[in-house]
């Protein structure tokens, strides 16, 4: 039987970087500049909530000129 952890639906800044198609220090930078998803930390660890990383992509949607 296969537990589930209560992080399963936080990503670390490197899985991030990965689903998004950018390099970790792109994310590091949108977070030191505020610009990024929304993170909580565990102790020094960032961690991105995947349901709020969504939420930011959808924010970011511009009409195509």
């Amino acid at each position: 039987m296969m537990m589930n952890s209560i992080l399963d639906d936080y990503l670390t800044r490197t899985e991030l970087a990965a689903e998004l198609g950018v390099c970790e220090r792109t994310v590091i930078r949108w977070c030191d500049l505020g610009d990024g998803p929304p993170m909580v930390k565990i102790g020094r660890k960032p961690l991105f909530h995947r349901p709020a990383v969504k939420t930011w992509l959808a924010s970011r949607e511009q009409v195509a000129a």
